[in-house]
């Protein structure tokens, strides 16, 4: 008997593996729907998994190589599968006897084979994709971003000189200054596009836009992104402490570091900066600055400084007619001449000469090159005039128009968002500053300060010749005490967030003022002394400042011609002073509580006006709006 046994077991073995093809060829059926719900399934997970992928590729980050393997092997997996089920659902349709019987016993047997294994795969690739912890990961920053940059004009010489510049070891930080718009930043996008054409030891150039608004935490985020410093050792730290892993890294590198457009000081060292030169074979890193003053090159201790000039004549010439185009300037046999005369107003700057230069392209007829040549010469006190004398449409009408006139010369450009903005490329803003200027004749007439955070001795004594001041910006906090403006006639104080109180001498000396706007200076909670005395004043704005009550003593303003205190909820206005003001012809107290019904009085006041012509108010009573309507 002892024969017995392995025959048992070689006939077991047989009987198994007969009955696991066998269930390969009788449940054909149910195995190929199972193998069609587990490709469904597999499909759904891959654009999961896509989509997440999509997200980081969109954060400049790499697919890992097994998530990209996995896509792969869907894809080979897929192609199967769809022969696999056409195959086998034509199969199912050709079994005989009762369906349970194939005719093709061998093929029903392959077929079974291959649904089975590749169930196996699919079950596999689906604890894959959903085991993938991460499916992508940051790539290494390349050592230079390129920039975006036009074609550069007349700049070459001083193009040699800079690159020179970084040659030479004795040489750390390079300071490039001149006008806004002569190409300062051209220059430098130039610079940092060469590295990606040329072989050079620098580990890394990184690239920061300064601007007004700069500041330390700025640049650093600037750096850090580009260090690639993880935010596990970024987040929550301080300046100092962030100031001190930039160091870390970038003592140990050999880098180029561009600051493009700086307006004050940046001390390097607070950003983590190491110092420069360093003079030694391991470290000779570089610093280019590009600025408007040349002062901050002093200020930032520049050891190679250059002047960036307006184009000459015939460089500036050859530019705009570039940029106008040949068709335009064949159109009409006047526009040549007239071309030259725009790229005088110019003043050789290459940014206003492309500006305005494709402003003018497809500009056919002689009279709209007149236009525009007239709108750029023309003096400011013709428009800062044009409410004398004149009621309040005529003068909204004349502002329109005036307006209206500047966009048909491309001067100024439909804003963003409400339909009543405007605004200004930023070359022509300064243009128009140095016309209003007398042409740089007398640069004190007209001041704008943005974004200080004190105005400093030296900017106030600049005042005393000044007509026009706005001071703009969330940086100001401190204003000077008792500023000499005896020739001032219109002064802006708005969104200064910061700014709580004016000093009590500030409006002392400003007796010819007739403009002042202090709308958006938020923190603004009195109402500053002294404004009361401004006897000449005709225009003020207190919109959207928190001050609580209006004094008595501005009865004392005969000449105020326009009030807004819109968006002043908590604002208190003492009995008969509006009706006091006789020369008012417009009111506006829009989203206000000027309506509110206890103080309906207020209406009355505004009815006794006779030269009163508009009036903006908001409504919060019924009882208010039938008294405005009776």
């Amino acid at each position: 008997m002892d024969f017995v046994s392995p025959v048992l077991d070689v006939l077991t073995r047989l009987y198994a593996c007969a009955a696991k093809h066998a269930a390969n060829i009788f449940h054909l059926k149910q195995d190929l729907e199972f193998l069609r719900d587990r490709m469904v399934e597999l499909k759904n997970l891959r654009e999961d998994v896509r989509a997440r992928v999509e997200i980081l590729q969109q954060q400049n980050m790499r697919v890992r190589g097994e998530v990209g393997n996995w896509f792969r092997e869907i894809n080979s997996v897929q192609f199967r599968v769809e022969q696999i089920l056409q195959q086998g659902d034509l199969e199912v349709e050709k079994k005989c006897l009762g369906s349970s019987c194939p005719k093709n016993f061998w093929s029903s047997f392959n077929l079974g084979k291959n649904v089975s294994g590749n169930t196996i795969t699919i079950v596999n690739l689906l604890g894959e994709g959903r085991n993938f912890d991460s499916v992508a990961y940051r790539a290494p920053r390349v050592r230079v971003d390129e920039m975006p940059i036009g074609h550069t004009v007349a700049l070459d010489w001083l193009y040699e000189k800079v690159c020179s510049c970084l040659t030479e070891d004795k040489v750390g930080i390079i300071g490039l200054y001149g006008t806004g718009g002569v190409g300062k930043t051209t220059l430098m996008k130039k610079i940092n596009n060469e590295f990606l054409k040329t072989k050079h030891q620098f580990g890394v150039v990184i690239w920061v836009s300064s601007s007004k608004q700069a500041s330390v935490r700025t640049a650093q985020e600037v750096i850090r992104n580009k260090l690639q410093i993880p935010d596990s050792i970024w987040q929550g730290r301080t300046e100092d402490e962030r100031a001190r892993e930039i160091f870390n890294i970038m003592k140990r590198k050999r880098f180029v570091l561009f600051l493009d457009d700086v307006w004050q000081r940046l001390v390097l060292s607070e950003i983590g900066v190491p110092p420069l030169p360093v003079l030694d074979d391991q470290n000779k890193s570089k610093v280019i600055i590009t600025t408007r003053f040349m002062r901050i090159c002093s200020d930032m201790e520049v050891q190679a400084t250059f002047k960036v000039n307006c184009l000459t004549r015939e460089e500036a010439l050859a530019l705009f007619l570039k940029k106008v185009g040949e068709d335009t300037l064949s159109s009409h046999p006047d526009i040549p001449n007239l071309a030259e005369a725009m790229t005088e107003r110019c003043q050789g700057l290459p940014l206003a000469l492309v500006t305005v230069g494709r402003a003018m392209a497809n500009r056919n007829t002689p009279q709209e090159w007149e236009q525009a040549i007239q709108e750029l010469e023309k003096n400011p006190s013709e428009i800062s005039g044009f409410f004398d004398g004149k009621d309040i449409y005529e003068a909204r009408r004349r502002g329109h128009k005036i307006i209206e006139d500047l966009k048909n010369a491309c001067l100024l450009e439909a804003g963003d968002g409400f339909k009543e903005h405007i605004k200004m490329h930023d070359v022509i803003r300064d243009m128009a500053l140095w016309i209003a200027q007398e042409c740089g004749n007398r640069m004190n007439k007209t001041l704008v300060c943005e974004s200080l955070r004190f105005v400093d001795t030296g900017r106030v004594t600049s005042w005393k010749e000044a007509e026009r001041i706005s001071l703009w910006g969330r940086n100001i906090e401190k204003l000077p005490e008792t500023p000499q403006c005896s020739n001032l006639q219109t002064l802006f104080v708005r969104e200064c967030t910061e700014l709580k109180t004016f000093p009590s001498g500030f409006f002392q000396f400003m007796p010819l003022i007739r403009v002042l706007n202090l709308s958006a200076t938020h923190r603004l909670t009195e109402f500053p002394a002294g404004i009361e005395r401004l006897i000449n004043l005709e225009y003020l704005n207190l919109s959207m400042t928190c001050i609580k009550q209006l004094p008595t003593e501005i009865m004392n303003l005969a000449k105020l011609r326009c009030l807004l205190l819109d968006s002043m909820h908590s604002l208190i206005i003492p009995p008969n002073l509006i009706s006091s003001l006789s020369s008012l012809q417009l009111f506006s107290m829009y989203d206000g509580n000027a309506l509110s019904t206890y103080r309906q009085a207020l209406l009355g006041e505004l009815e006794s006006i006779e030269l009163l012509d508009e009036l903006s108010l908001s409504f919060r009573s019924v009882e208010a709006l039938n008294r405005l309507l009776s």
